[in-house]
């Protein structure tokens, strides 16, 4: 009866979310700011109280990011994601490369947990560690690698650096390729553009909302 009565309430939930966003459920976190679960438009999107990890406006980035992943035509059997999340990227993946191993690195073990009871929908590999520290350690080699490290807002100063970059390309097959995802200014992203290049000589970038750059490796 308990379960027939939730659903219900998620039934008519679902249907306000079309109207005004329905705060699901609240988080304590001690690596990001506090964690909401917010229902908006039939979707549940994992927010901080000042940015988006999960649907929303990362959604739209991470199909832009994948649709030029897509393009590349190179056979994508390994997939690492760097900064997981509420698994966003993982899902959009799962649709266009089902029979791909997906490997999620995520510091907060509050949103892993989420990720496990709310999002969970195929299998994925996920370590709790920070991205530079796995790079460190881990010896496989990936044909996809997407980079979306942050805590709220802010990007770590490290995934900007020419060691972090050199380690990404360590870990990407020969025809391997490289998305991050960086909310930056236009006179910070020509700054980050060209360290990026020193790595990746024939790298580009793309802008898809108002302050979200995607950095392709090539």
């Amino acid at each position: 009866m308990a379960l027939v009565l939730y659903s219900l309430l998620f039934f008519f939930q679902k249907i306000l979310s079309y109207i005004r966003p329905i705060k699901v459920a609240e988080f304590p976190s001690e690596v990001s700011e506090k964690l909401e679960l917010v229902l908006y438009r039939g979707q549940l999107m994992l927010d901080t109280e000042t940015a988006n990890y999960s649907y929303g406006n990362l959604h739209t980035v991470m199909e832009a990011a994948l649709a030029e992943a897509r393009k590349s035509g190179h056979a994508i059997k390994q997939i690492l994601i760097l900064g997981f999340g509420g698994g966003d990227a993982a899902q959009i993946l799962g649709k266009h490369y089902p029979q791909a191993a997906i490997t999620g690195v995520e510091l907060d073990p509050a949103i892993l947990k989420i990720y496990d009871t709310y999002y969970k929908s195929r299998d994925v590999r996920l370590v709790q560690q920070g991205a530079q520290e796995f790079l460190h350690e881990e010896m496989g080699l990936f044909d996809l690698i997407i980079c979306d490290v942050f805590i709220s807002l802010e990007k770590p100063l490290f995934t900007q650096s020419q060691n972090y970059y050199s380690l990404i390309k360590e870990r990407l097959t020969s025809e391997g390729l490289f998305i991050q995802n960086t909310m930056s200014e236009n006179n910070e992203v020509k700054d980050l553009i060209s360290h990026f290049k020193k790595t990746f000589p024939e790298g580009r970038s793309s802008k898809v909302l108002e302050q979200n750059y995607l950095l392709f490796s090539n």
